[in-house]
């Protein structure tokens, strides 16, 4: 009887500790941290404080208290560089059949946006009409308006620029995406881009870009508004008359010039803003109004500034 039992107690012994082996070795596991981050590995030991974990050929230690939950799997933390491979195979695959360009022309892409902030002006410039013919080709302007989101925007106002010379007509649509861009320059670019490309049904855009916190973007307002002669845009144009800017009120003036085709305004006695209210109450009625602008809102909230992730 008590060789029985003691045989039954070896037996739950060995049951035991085969169990706690191939529980702690023989399976792997994801831990699945607090903090959301998966560690994939294989379980080798604990102790009262943590998990030790072969992800791949490093052991990890992980704290008891940061695992949420563990699930067991086949994924020990090994790299299967074939599967990465075909991945990464397919991947290439799906560029391509999208874009209709390969690796190597996207690289040479993204080469040439890099250099357009190139410290040497000759680089940068050469970039710049290399980039501008290139995207001449529907699929180099689509990849390029594609890498728009994910662009730092030091790259952006030339960007804008590239798409409206090589095709002005697709351009319109990118300009409108950006003229309420978080960071100034982008925003101002786009404003101005409108008007130089003639786009005036985008005119209440433009007449938006008069009341942007940011002065950079009224200069290019204004600059749009006087590129489509937009002479209903002069009360907004007047509003800016005395901007503490001074750049501001020089850009008001010379759009006013051009807007109502004067070549010297202080010869015909336009001087300050008094005169040009003058010169506008007399025409004013001859003027064919489309925007309502007690309607009209900054292009962005009043403050708004790029902040980079």
């Amino acid at each position: 009887m008590i060789n029985t039992l003691n045989t039954a107690k070896s037996m739950t012994c060995v049951l035991m500790l085969a169990v706690l082996l191939f529980s702690v070795s023989g399976v792997a596991d994801t831990f699945f941290l607090r903090s959301g981050v998966p560690v994939h590995g294989r379980l080798v030991r604990t102790d009262e404080t943590h998990y030790y974990v072969q992800s791949g050929e490093r052991e990890i230690r992980l704290l008891r208290t940061d695992v949420a939950r563990i699930e067991e799997n086949d994924n020990d933390g090994t790299l299967d560089r074939d599967a990465i491979e075909q991945r990464l195979e397919e991947r290439e695959r799906e560029l391509y059949e999208r874009t209709g360009l390969t690796r190597e022309e996207r690289d040479a892409i993204q080469e040439l946006v890099r250099l357009l902030d190139d410290n040497d002006p000759v680089t940068s410039g050469d970039a710049r009409r290399k980039l501008t013919a290139m995207a001449e080709d529907a699929r180099v302007f689509g990849y390029i308006e594609s890498l728009l989101p994910a662009i730092l925007p030091v790259y952006l106002p030339t960007l804008l620029r590239v798409l409206a010379q090589a095709d002005s007509a697709k351009a319109l649509v990118v300009m409108r995406d950006y003229v309420s861009y978080p960071e100034q320059n982008t925003r101002a670019s786009a404003v101005e881009l409108l008007g130089v490309l003639r786009d005036e049904s985008a005119l209440p855009l433009m007449m938006r870009g008069l009341l942007d916190h940011e002065p950079v973007v009224r200069l290019a307002a204004c600059t749009a508004l006087a590129a489509i002669g937009a002479k209903e845009a002069t009360p907004l144009l007047l509003a800016n008359y005395n901007h503490p800017d001074l750049r501001v009120e020089s850009y008001v003036r010379e759009a006013l010039s051009i807007i109502w085709n004067i070549d010297d305004a202080e010869e015909q006695g336009l001087t300050s803003k008094e005169d040009w209210e003058a010169l506008w109450n007399e025409n004013s009625l001859d003027v064919i109004i489309t925007v309502d602008t007690s309607t009209l809102e900054p292009l962005v909230e009043p403050g708004t500034r790029f902040h980079p992730c």
